[in-house]
């Protein structure tokens, strides 16, 4: 328990030292940029991709609208992604967290990238919000989830996003 109360204290410090914010240009969401971590990339959908300094890890957030029309949009662009860069991936933990006061879903995966020949952890942060949701990625290197672990949780805890309404229209996030 004493551990758990240092991670948390960790967290909401580095929380308040994040000082820069990332805010989607149609106020989907917006998120804390810990210090060193720059926007590398952002699709007319909502999607935004963050890299950590050096590039040694990863964040991004994907919007998906209508999710009525297509339930399982989500977990189809999970697994595409898994297949793609982990091929034989591996399911470590699910456990039912928050993000923004709202229930969500966090999967842990690991496997070998191929590509880069590296062995990685993936995490994946559901949340469903009426007719839409939006999915998180986390990615970094195995040997360093626990370097970058703090500022990923920084990103996650520090997301907030529109309300959105059960027939899919939301109210964006204040400016």
């Amino acid at each position: 328990m004493f551990a758990r109360g240092i991670e948390v204290l960790a967290l909401t410090a580095a929380l308040a030292a994040a000082q820069n914010v990332y805010r989607q240009p149609a106020g989907l969401y917006s998120l804390p940029l810990p210090q060193g971590w720059k926007v590398s990339s952002t699709t007319p959908q909502g999607d935004v991709h963050l890299l950590g300094p050096g590039n040694g890890a990863f964040f991004g957030v994907s919007y998906y609208a209508k999710l009525d029309e297509a339930p399982d949009a989500i977990d189809a662009y999970k697994q595409r992604l898994l297949a793609k860069t982990i091929p034989a991936h591996k399911l470590l933990k699910t456990a039912n967290v928050q993000v923004d006061g709202a229930p969500a879903t966090a999967e842990i995966y690991s496997g070998f990238m191929p590509d880069v020949k590296v062995y990685a952890v993936f995490r994946f942060v559901t949340v469903h919000a009426g007719k839409a949701g939006f999915v998180m990625m986390q990615e970094t290197e195995t040997k360093d989830w626990d370097r970058w672990k703090a500022d990923l949780g920084v990103i996650e805890h520090g997301l907030r996003f529109a309300r959105v309404e059960p027939d899919g229209s939301f109210t964006p996030v204040q400016q």
